[in-house]
């Protein structure tokens, strides 16, 4: 077992091959340099003090990226849609990188440019050394995020979103 310095958590066997790592499985946190790819899901808690599953999500698809609101089916409360290449035959993902919300579904190659990007103000970027940005949404369409980081130093923000 290792825990890496990006803070993924990493099961190995006997001949030292990775079995399991807590990457391959997001829930309420996407730490820096972890991607997330189609299919994967990001949910909310219900607070900051309460880690029980909240009613929203954020979700990458061949589309672009998504914030649902959990119901039955799950609706769309809002969408950073990207023109589609059917060509792509990369793993199209989201990440946490330079002090952004990258995501790319056109272009999933190292190196690529994003096809977009949420910033995190340089603030609360210079303030902090490891990041981890949690988001909640509320009923009156905005969203707040928080940024943990070593030592409890953190960052607070409210965010217009759509």
């Amino acid at each position: 077992m290792n825990l890496t310095n990006t803070g993924n958590l990493v099961l190995f066997d006997d001949q030292n091959w990775v079995v399991w790592q807590s990457f391959d499985h997001p829930t309420t946190s996407l730490l820096p340099g972890k991607k997330m790819f189609i299919g994967e899901k990001l949910k909310s808690s219900i607070s900051l003090t309460n880690d029980q599953e909240g009613m929203y999500s954020l979700q990458v698809t061949d589309k672009g990226l998504f914030a649902y609101v959990e119901s039955n089916p799950p609706q769309a409360y809002c969408s950073w849609l990207v023109n589609r290449n059917d060509t792509n035959k990369g793993r199209r993902y989201m990440s946490l990188l330079n002090g952004s919300l990258e995501f790319f579904i056109d272009s999933s190659e190292p190196g690529d440019i994003p096809d977009g990007v949420i910033g995190i103000p340089q603030s609360i970027i210079n303030s902090i050394y490891e990041i981890e940005a949690k988001w909640s949404f509320g009923s009156d369409r905005r969203y707040t995020w928080s940024l943990h980081g070593r030592r409890n130093r953190c960052g607070n923000g409210l965010w217009i979103l759509c």
